[in-house]
């Protein structure tokens, strides 16, 4: 019994001296193994770093190259909107000359008009200095016609008269002459007196009749010409009425036709100034919207780069915390469960995190370091288990490999 004892001792001696030698082979193993991981960590995650410069450094040239584009189109801009400047002003030059020449052919137009009226007023002072003149000539005319009218009248009643006493002379002197005849012409004489006096009545009342009728005429041509005159004078007020009615319309046409050009300036100044606003209003509301949309951008690169620096820093937990295991030889399940369900709260990781890849890390229970066709066996929950399966757990959430700061 006792032997039976020693022997069992001497056999858990021996197992434990074969389980020290085989923890300690174990442990230098899992040193090697350890610093060959570390090795490769360090040498991936320098890779890592290496990327995240160059991804950098391409994000910083990407950002110069943006911002020397936007440099060049604001020059652009400026450009364009300094030719739409010099445009307009020239627009409003040619409109400026033209407004301008259209004054002057309007001045033109009226000192013509006015050359115009001066001409006709001239001419019409001219008409009535020529029709007064005439008038003058024609008074003397008739006054110089009456007055030879009269000297003939007078004229022939002064010839008429000396006939007579002529005559009545010679009648006298023949009565003298005839006196011894007187009885014997008796009759022949007394015949002859009234004869005589017959002849003198009549050519009195012809003389009476002439002087009469001669009278008449010289009052119906009075009439006649100071009836011409007033017509003369009616048709000159008549002109002169139309005349004034004329420079009243033409007067109160260029005063509808000055107020028509003014309303139409307002009216084409109240056009452009709408336009003016609804352009404002257009480039505004444009303004706004790509503002918004820049900043919402802004927002969406901000949120992936938030999330890609979270699945890194994710990652990294989750490695640091199984090569911590690893090294110190602790397998808590429980631990990585805890760490892997506090990424999962997080915000920007839980809506992409599929709910299968939690039930699968229920329990690491240990590791028994073998190789197998190149790969790391793990157990757990008593079932094999590879570390390929573990790293398609852990890229179960998808981090961005590479992404670019947005353009300020």
């Amino acid at each position: 019994m006792v032997k039976k004892m020693e022997d069992g001792v001497v056999y858990m001696e021996t197992q434990n001296d074969n389980a020290a030698d085989k923890m300690a082979k174990d442990a230098l193993r899992m040193k090697m193994l350890n610093d060959e991981r570390r090795e490769r960590e360090e040498a991936k995650q320098a890779e890592i770093e290496a990327q995240a410069r160059l991804d950098r450094a391409m994000a910083k040239e990407q950002f110069l190259r943006q911002q020397e584009q936007l440099a060049i189109q604001r020059y652009k801009e400026e450009q364009h909107k300094q030719e739409l400047h010099e445009r307009s002003l020239a627009e409003a030059e040619r409109r400026r000359k033209q407004e301008h020449d259209k004054m002057i052919q309007q001045e033109y137009a009226w000192r013509l008009q006015e050359e115009k009226l001066n001409e006709m007023n001239r001419k019409d002072k001219e008409r009535l200095r020529i029709q007064s003149e005439q008038k003058e000539q024609q008074q003397e005319y008739m006054r110089n016609i009456m007055k030879r009218k009269n000297d003939r009248i007078m004229t022939s009643m002064k010839n008429n008269q000396e006939l007579e006493l002529k005559r009545k002379e010679e009648y006298l002197y023949r009565l003298q002459q005839e006196e011894e005849r007187e009885g014997r012409l008796e009759d022949k004489r007394r015949q002859h007196q009234e004869e005589g006096s017959k002849r003198a009545l009549a050519l009195a009342l012809k003389r009476k009749h002439i002087v009469k009728e001669a009278i008449r005429q010289q009052d119906e041509r009075r009439k006649a010409i100071l009836d011409h005159q007033q017509e003369t004078q009616h048709r000159l007020q008549e002109h002169e009425l139309k005349r004034e009615r004329y420079l009243a319309f033409k007067r109160e046409l260029d005063e509808l036709k000055n107020k028509n050009k003014k309303m139409n300036v307002i009216r084409q100044r109240r056009k452009e100034e709408h336009q003016r606003n609804i352009y404002a209003m257009q480039s505004r509301m444009k303004r706004e919207k790509s503002g918004r949309i820049i900043e919402e951008r802004n927002k969406l690169w901000e949120e992936r780069r938030q999330t890609g620096v979270e699945a890194y820093r994710a990652r990294e937990l989750i490695k640091s915390t199984i090569m911590d295991m690893k090294v110190k030889s602790k397998i808590s399940s429980n631990r990585l469960e805890q760490v892997i369900k506090d990424i999962l709260r997080s915000k920007r990781l839980s809506p992409n995190v599929p709910t299968s890849s939690s039930s699968s890390l229920p329990a690491i229970l240990d590791y028994n370091n073998k190789k197998k066709v190149g790969d790391e066996i793990i157990r757990v929950n008593g079932e094999v288990v590879s570390n390929n399966t573990v790293r398609s757990v852990l890229r179960s959430i998808r981090p961005l490999s590479k992404y670019t700061f947005p353009p300020a």
